[in-house]
């Protein structure tokens, strides 16, 4: 015979239905919770980046907007009084820069008074400081010389981002080697013209041929066979997989396009290499 329960089964019962069921909206708060915190992480990390695109558009509007007039730049020598329109020189050896008295103004605004500044080689240097005081203009500077470079130096600035095209990230790369792309170029006119009879007889021929010599030779001692490796083996350092470096430049975030700026400099190997996202001087 089946008893009917009694009034404490009841009350355990019910108790342990109250539990679960409390249970399960604390289970249904704590996910909405979830929910709620990521797309509100999620929209705040998207006006972050809006507002950054919106200050790097802003900031290279304005720069392409200067141009040298804009700036007053003077300085001391070391070893000797210097300035404006000057011969640069003076530096304390063939591969360090340094100079005295250090002043620039943009449009009447003094964004460096009396600075003093060295760059060691070998040695890597961070700019660091509020908006507006000067830490772009300093890079600039240095790189159009204005600032007393050795002459021997070559000086390249990374200020931008790569801009997007039909280009792959590799033949972005490659594509910062401008004498091996000129090379490149001339050889496939010289060769297109051979083939199609452009190149005649006798003389010519002879010219192109003596022509395409040189342009092998120079393309080889600029290393040209290797290009293409050389840059999938810079890319790959930072980030890029083999899929990416086909995909066209314009398919790729600006942080993405930026690393393949950042990317075309390492390629170059330049003594002296300016970055000016991060105000970083390597030397």
């Amino acid at each position: 015979m089946d008893l009917p329960p009694s009034d404490t089964e009841s009350d355990e019962e019910g108790i342990d239905d109250s539990a679960a069921a409390e249970a399960r909206r604390a289970e249904r708060e704590l996910a909405a919770l979830s929910l709620a915190t990521a797309k509100d992480a999620k929209r705040a990390a998207e006006r972050e980046r809006k507002a950054s695109e919106k200050a790097h558009r802003e900031k290279q509007a304005a720069l392409r907007d200067d141009d040298d007039s804009v700036f007053d730049v003077s300085f001391e020598r070391v070893g000797g009084a210097g300035g404006a329109g000057e011969e640069v020189g003076g530096t304390v050896s063939a591969t360090d820069i340094k100079v005295q008295n250090l002043t620039i103004r943009a449009k009447g605004k003094v964004l460096l008074d009396r600075t003093s500044l060295t760059i060691t080689a070998g040695r890597r240097y961070g700019l660091a400081g509020p908006n507006g005081k000067g830490k772009s203009t300093l890079l600039r500077m240095i790189a159009r010389r204005q600032v007393p470079v050795p002459e021997q130096l070559d000086v390249l600035l990374v200020e931008q981002e790569v801009a997007g095209d039909d280009r792959t990230a590799l033949e972005a790369v490659v594509a910062a080697d401008a004498r091996l792309m000129s090379l490149r170029a001339e050889e496939a006119e010289i060769l297109e013209r051979g083939e199609g009879g452009g190149a005649g007889e006798g003389a010519d021929a002879d010219a192109d041929g003596e022509r395409l010599a040189e342009i092998y030779d120079e393309i080889e001692a600029l290393g040209g066979a290797g290009a293409e490796a050389k840059a999938s083996k810079i890319l790959h350092g930072l980030g890029f997989t083999q899929a990416m470096q086909k995909r066209s430049t314009k398919d790729f975030s600006g942080g993405w396009r930026m690393r393949i700026s950042l990317a075309r400099a390492l390629y170059i190997q330049p003594t002296l290499l300016l970055l000016d996202e991060v105000r970083l001087v390597l030397i």
